[in-house]
């Protein structure tokens, strides 16, 4: 997982003025933003945000602490503070693509969904290669149905980053919903051989040749090479062992459950799946259609935590980080997103959620 990076204030002049400066003066600016820096990275981050605040004390404008300020509370999972403090930065400086972003993140884990697209979309907009905000706004407009602007950034993702390989996916899901199963195939393909190891893109490709081509056999193959592929999934056990049940392969499905136990955390869930590994022991027939149907569109997608969790830090990283600075108007998607704007309390699982229609299919 990659590590966030943070704002480090380094400056021969201030090595220099700190020679000459008498030593109770020496609680400057720069020692106290170097001090929350050093705090914010080694993770002490109500400590981080008392230095940060201390700087706007002396200095209400000094952007570098006021983000910094916002990115601890944002680490501290203190989302509320975190826009709050997100939206003062946004004051001193609106066009900081950085924090567009990270105030979306925010919002998305308040359950703000509606404020959270719009924030997202600013900072696609602020800053268009910036592929983690990009995916993120893909992920809600495939979340809200507006799949045409769905793969619209997905796709621009790809033509930033080729080597994205949740991008290609999102696509698939995309073309899949819209009715275009040749074409969503055919960017798993892509996917696949951009890289052979892409195991979500297997698993996609395996739903497609299941449940859209009734090709089992070849649907098999890429479950199974997806559970190779990531031996800590959830979902791919799951759809796994369906399919096998579907083939007749009883004494294999059992087997494939039995181990999806292992990485089940949904106490539940594990109920579900034990019961019904104890009717298949039993000798019961247990149905593979509709009575599967809740169980297999469960929102878990265990085997994309890794990318989730990558996509958190890359969201919340250095608000220093250098945008493209672009002459445009701020976007408006309130009507884009009415479908995920209400109120409910919930947040959004930005890319989990737009995964969770695959398995309907």
């Amino acid at each position: 997982m990659k590590k966030a990076t943070f704002i480090f204030i380094m400056s021969v002049l201030y090595a220099t003025l700190f020679l000459v400066v008498p030593a109770q003066s020496q609680n400057s600016v720069e020692e106290l933003m170097s001090s929350g820096n050093n705090l914010l990275r080694n993770g002490a981050f109500t400590e981080a945000a008392s230095a940060y605040k201390q700087v706007l004390a002396k200095e209400p404008r000094n952007f570098e602490a006021q983000a910094n300020l916002a990115f601890a509370y944002l680490q501290a999972e203190r989302y509320d503070k975190a826009v709050a403090e997100y939206n003062k930065a946004i004051k001193l400086d609106s066009r900081n693509a950085e924090c567009w972003s990270n105030i979306g993140f925010a919002y998305e884990k308040l359950g703000r969904n509606k404020e959270a697209a719009s924030a997202v979309a600013h900072s696609v907009e602020l800053n268009p290669s910036n592929v983690e905000a990009r995916m993120n706004l893909a992920a809600m407009y495939e979340n809200a149905g507006a799949f045409d602007k769905a793969i619209a950034h997905y796709e621009a993702a790809i033509k930033t980053d080729a080597s994205r390989g949740a991008a290609y996916s999102g696509v698939a899901r995309c073309l899949t919903e819209k009715g275009n199963i040749a074409g969503a195939k055919k960017y798993c393909q892509e996917a696949i051989a951009n890289d052979p190891k892409n195991a979500d893109a297997r698993w996609q490709l395996g739903n497609i040749l299941w449940k859209k081509e009734n090709k089992q056999a070849e649907a098999l193959k890429e479950y199974e090479t997806s559970v190779k592929l990531d031996e800590n999934s959830q979902v791919f056990y799951e759809n796994l062992a369906l399919l096998q049940e579907e083939m007749g392969k009883k004494d294999v499905a059992l087997a494939t459950w039995k181990k999806y136990l292992i990485y089940l955390n949904d106490a539940m869930k594990k109920e579900e799946v034990q019961k019904r590994i104890d009717k298949l022991e039993g000798g019961e027939t247990v149905s593979t259609g509709k009575a599967d149907a809740k169980l297999n569109r469960e929102k878990a997608s265990q085997q994309n935590e890794d990318q989730m969790q990558q996509m958190k830090s890359e969201l919340r990283k250095d608000p220093k980080t250098e945008t493209k600075r672009l002459d445009t108007k701020s976007v408006d998607v309130g009507s884009d997103f009415d479908k995920i704007g209400k109120d409910t309390g919930e947040a959004l699982d930005l890319r989990k959620e737009a995964k969770k229609k695959a398995d309907a299919k």
